[in-house]
């Protein structure tokens, strides 16, 4: 087995370095990118979460109306059933 000189071992480490570097790069462009979609990802669902609290709003006052007119009704049938003739 013949020994490889400084030199050749020195040009070998410099190569790994590189592709290792470049590995480093493309991966840290990777996690870059996937956090980017993860920040919209996160803006989208919270506008979503906003526009469903101002429906649920909605939905409630809504439902206090119905309510209301329930009570009323009810009142006025109570009211009229106690009526005497």
């Amino acid at each position: 087995m013949s020994s490889i000189s400084r030199e050749e071992f020195d040009a070998r480490i410099e190569t790994i370095e590189t592709r290792m570097d470049g590995r480093v790069a493309e991966m840290r462009a990777d996690i870059r990118g996937f956090l980017a979609a993860q920040a919209e990802r996160d803006k989208v669902y919270l506008e979503r979460d906003k526009a469903l609290q101002e429906r649920d709003k909605r939905y409630d006052v809504m439902w206090m109306g119905v309510q209301k007119i329930a009570d009323e009704s009810r009142e006025a049938i109570r009211q009229a059933s106690t009526v005497k003739a």
